[in-house]
């Protein structure tokens, strides 16, 4: 990168070019093993989501089945890319490097401006693209499941005595409850707070 855009033209003499590439070199190398673990953790959410051992808890106070976790470390991850990104952008856009008139030195100089900003996007959202089929599936499929046995307590209710009557009414009271608070589960596992807080960052 540094070679392409070129020096500043203050920065000549040996000490100062040395000093400049390797900082550039070690700003590459730290930058560029967050991306590879970016890649890692879609890996991991992925497979995660496709575990079939995993349990969705319709009932759990997040209103995601239990899975505000993940999209609370996902909005993390990708905050600290995007502040990442920011200082990246910052200092490409206002070092005065050498060949910053070339059309294609510049082309390049726009590409890792918003690269980082892609990337924050890209670990926010595609990890939980998975998690967020399976979440619908498995909402759907106790919804259908539901349904079902409130189907099968209406068929019952006519012919019922009144007392057998009242039990049925109390469990089609039950399932009702049940799909109303269903109803209500997101299917994507980003909390309201952690929408906020990446807004307030990017």
């Amino acid at each position: 990168m540094g070679i392409l855009f070129g020096l500043p033209t203050d920065y000549r003499g040996y000490w100062p070019a040395a000093i400049s590439y390797i900082g550039f070199f070690v700003a590459g190398f730290v930058c560029g093993i967050p991306v590879r673990g970016i890649y890692g953790a879609w890996r991991v959410v992925d497979a995660f989501a496709k575990d079939q051992t995993l349990k969705v808890n319709y009932g759990a106070h997040d209103g995601r089945g239990g899975m505000e976790f993940i999209g609370a470390a996902l909005v993390r991850f990708a905050a600290v890319t995007l502040t990442e990104g920011v200082m990246i952008a910052w200092y490409i856009l206002h070092t005065q490097w050498s060949r910053s008139r070339n059309p294609y030195v510049n082309l390049v100089l726009l590409f890792w401006a918003t690269w980082p900003f892609i990337v924050s996007t890209f670990v926010l959202v595609a990890p939980c693209v998975r998690l967020h089929q399976r979440l619908e599936r498995a909402k759907r499929e106790e919804d259908d499941r539901l349904q079902d046995k409130i189907r099968a307590i209406e068929s019952q209710v006519d012919n019922a005595s009144s007392q057998q009557a009242e039990t049925l009414l109390k469990r089609y009271e039950h399932y009702n409850e049940r799909r109303v608070a269903l109803d209500r589960m997101r299917t994507w596992p980003y909390g309201y707070s952690s929408k906020i807080k990446y807004g307030s960052i990017f």
